[in-house]
């Protein structure tokens, strides 16, 4: 929509390398959302399909962006693909006239079998925001709760640049964390398929050392939880 038109042309650079870094076997689609999401480009690894697809981001035609109605539509393309799934989502968290709510999307989320890795675009209004001598406004704020909430869920990570410049270096460190994935496999004492949320929590414990000496602490990133009984 209109809200990223002024660092579009940096967004699609990024964008373009991080697809070029992905391997030959691996498969792109492309969803663009204002008002409704519209496939642009479906799942194809021919990166001549996906940077047509990605340069038709140039326009911006809407002023909406629906942002919960665009996640949940894309969590239910990819729900019974199998492997390794992984939704990039470029956004500024805010959402103007979703049909879904933001509870509905995070259930979503919950249930969902990809990883939502969520690049904010609202830093560029808080900065200017800040330079005219205003304080950010409670939307922008919800905002970055929303996209951070959609990746913790799903087990992905949230990116908030404040500069354009940045947006290489984080997609080149989501491109990383999809290559460095592990499954663990666990059977609960709980057998109840209430369909009740589960929290998880892994911890690991290393013998690396710092430079000084001390043990390193390894930072996790794993989904929330799971639905019991649920998908």
């Amino acid at each position: 929509s209109r809200q990223v038109e002024a660092f579009i042309y940096d967004v699609w650079n990024a964008m373009y390398t991080f697809a070029n870094s992905l391997r030959k076997e691996d498969w792109v689609a492309v969803i663009g959302y204002d008002m409704r999401p519209t496939i642009l480009c479906d799942f194809s690894q021919d990166r001549r399909e996906l940077e047509q697809a990605l340069r038709r981001f140039s326009i911006p035609v809407s002023d909406d962006s629906n942002l919960s109605d665009a996640l949940i539509d894309a969590l239910d393309r990819t729900e019974e693909i199998e492997g390794k799934v992984a939704i990039i989502l470029l956004s500024t968290g805010l959402d103007t006239f979703s049909r879904h709510t933001y509870d509905d999307a995070l259930k979503k989320c919950k249930e969902a079998n990809a990883s939502v890795y969520s690049i904010s675009l609202g830093q560029y209004f808080r900065l200017r925001m800040e330079a005219a001598g205003y304080q950010p406004s409670i939307d922008l704020l919800m905002a970055d709760n929303r996209l951070r909430s959609f990746s913790e869920f799903t087990g992905g990570a949230a990116y908030y640049p404040r500069f354009q410049s940045e947006l290489p270096s984080i997609f080149n460190n989501v491109s990383k964390l999809l290559r460095s994935q592990y499954s663990i496999a666990y059977a609960s004492t709980n057998t109840a398929r209430d369909g009740k949320f589960r929290k998880i929590r892994v911890d690991v414990k290393t013998p690396l050392t710092d430079a000084k000496g001390k043990p390193l602490k390894l930072k996790v990133i794993t989904r929330k939880g799971y639905i019991a009984g649920g998908k």
